[in-house]
């Protein structure tokens, strides 16, 4: 076997294990950008659903935080008519 094969052989069997590594990449590749745009879309409308969803869920924080400082309010109040023996037993 001369030098001159040898060399052909091996250019040969290099060209077609880039050829096939090529190849493969390219499929994972498209598999990726298929599976990653399916992901984008379905965050997309999950982001639609949450969006459409705080409109409703603004005013009932804005209720429930008024509720509280109101029920803090009151507490306060309560604990200037407090004695303070009620005061020493918390």
């Amino acid at each position: 076997m001369s030098i001159g094969l040898f060399r052909d052989v091996i250019i040969i069997v290099f060209g077609i294990v880039g050829t096939v590594t090529l190849v493969m990449l390219a499929i994972i590749i498209a598999s990726l950008f298929r599976r990653m745009r399916t992901t984008q879309e379905l965050i997309q409308s999950t982001l639609a659903t949450l969006q459409s969803s705080s409109e409703v869920v603004k005013p009932v924080l804005e209720v429930v935080a008024l509720i509280q400082g109101i029920r803090k309010g009151i507490d306060i109040v309560n604990s200037f008519f407090e004695s303070r023996e009620n005061r020493e037993r918390r």
